[in-house]
């Protein structure tokens, strides 16, 4: 993907200018165009790379749950949006995140709108949430969309929190495992090989195996450093392409459990983003364009684009969408209902809070399931190498023995 940066008007007049990813120039007009813009300007830029200093002391999640949160309580209550911003300047303890919310107000006050600004800062606003915001302002319901990405934002900061303090066991039972399988092939397996060279008696294959593969790992350490370099860079090379990419999303999506995970994050967060725009006003095929950004997968993308240009030409929603491969049946039928009944937005949102809770539940179960799992699976790598290795010494003491 190529980084673009773009000068638009919208449809009222406005100014609006930011940066876009795309795979060309056209398809980067195209996707604007689906935005509600009239575009001038599109030039292709450099992105440069970031150190991981950089990356780690970027504002995350819960940073941007507050901005958003604080920006609706205080447009709610009446105060312009230049003056908020400087409330929440002045709230910032963080030098960097201040410093952010200070450029942001300049630019604001400079007669930039708000998702123009956060629109130039992919590294800080992901595309779908300054989409949202952009189309916010066209329909004048900043405040009620800020307020529907904190709450959305927290949702999904609180489920990640709750995974990650949930498989901070699992991981460390992960990385036990081939430290511990490292620890007997380097340290233990060279100390036992002599005895069995020296008695004339032959070495077990568990033995036999690591000590090769120790031998391996003294011998030609940095070929195989090299080589799996290489394999790596390879990897990373293969896919950057737009085909492997696309058939990693189906393959993801057809893989038994994790395909269901992937496919109600999915759903969770295209009816949450579909349902906020249609309730702040927003036209559905413009809505449509800006939940297509929010997908994580280039073939969820390009259907959701592709059900856009059906609702254009005059196809309903729920017919239109019967080729999105992540929606179930289920799903295009309270569309459907939601189309006829004129409560869309309604069923919309209820189907994003179903979603979600189904994801948790399943993704509460994963991570229950995991350490069991990884506890049987160390057991039987680490104590099956052990045995085997107490066995071959036992056999030796018999020998001894006789």
């Amino acid at each position: 993907m190529k980084t673009f940066q773009y000068q638009a008007h919208t449809y009222d007049g406005k100014s609006a200018k930011g940066t876009i990813e795309a795979e060309d120039r056209l398809s980067a007009i195209n996707l604007l165009h689906h935005r509600g813009l009239n575009v001038f300007a599109v030039d292709p830029i450099e992105r440069k790379t970031r150190s991981w200093l950089a990356i780690l002391s970027t504002p995350g999640l819960a940073w941007r749950v507050d901005f958003y949160g604080q920006l609706a309580m205080l447009l709610g209550a009446g105060v312009p949006l230049d003056r908020a911003l400087r409330i929440v300047t002045n709230s910032e303890a963080n030098t960097k995140q201040r410093e952010l919310v200070e450029t942001i107000t300049r630019e604001v006050l400079g007669g930039v709108n708000l998702a123009s600004c956060l629109t130039s800062r992919p590294d800080y606003f992901p595309r779908e949430e300054a989409g949202q915001i952009l189309a916010a302002h066209q329909t004048g319901s900043l405040a009620k969309t800020l307020d529907g990405l904190s709450k959305t934002l927290k949702r999904r900061s609180q489920l990640r929190s709750k995974v990650i303090s949930a498989l901070i066991y699992p991981a460390f039972l992960f990385a036990m495992i081939p430290i511990s399988l490292g620890v007997i092939a380097a340290v233990l397996v060279p100390n036992l090989a002599p005895l069995f060279e020296n008695a004339g008696t032959p070495i077990p294959f568990a033995l036999r195996a690591m000590i090769v593969f120790s031998r391996e790992v003294h011998e030609r350490s940095l070929l195989w450093a090299v080589a799996a370099l290489t394999v790596c860079f390879a990897i990373y090379g293969l896919l950057q392409s737009t085909a492997m990419k696309q058939a990693l999303d189906r393959t993801k999506l057809k893989t038994p459990f994790i395909g269901e995970l992937l496919g109600a994050a999915e759903r969770a967060r295209f009816f949450d983003v579909l349902g906020s725009l249609i309730g702040g006003g927003v036209p559905l095929q413009t809505a449509l364009a800006h939940a297509a950004d929010a997908t994580s997968s280039r073939m969820g993308r390009s259907e959701l684009l592709g059900v856009r240009q059906q609702v254009i030409e005059g196809v309903k929603l729920a017919r239109a969408m019967k080729g999105v491969s992540v929606l179930n049946d289920r799903a295009l039928q309270m569309i459907a209902i939601g189309e006829e009944t004129n409560q869309l937005e309604s069923i919309l949102r209820h189907m994003a809070d179903a979603e979600q809770r189904n994801l948790e539940t399943r993704i509460e179960r994963l991570v229950t399931l995991l350490t069991p799992v990884l506890t049987v699976i160390m057991g039987l790598l680490v104590g099956g190498t052990v045995m085997s290795i107490m066995r071959a010494i036992l056999s030796l003491n018999d020998l001894a023995g006789q």
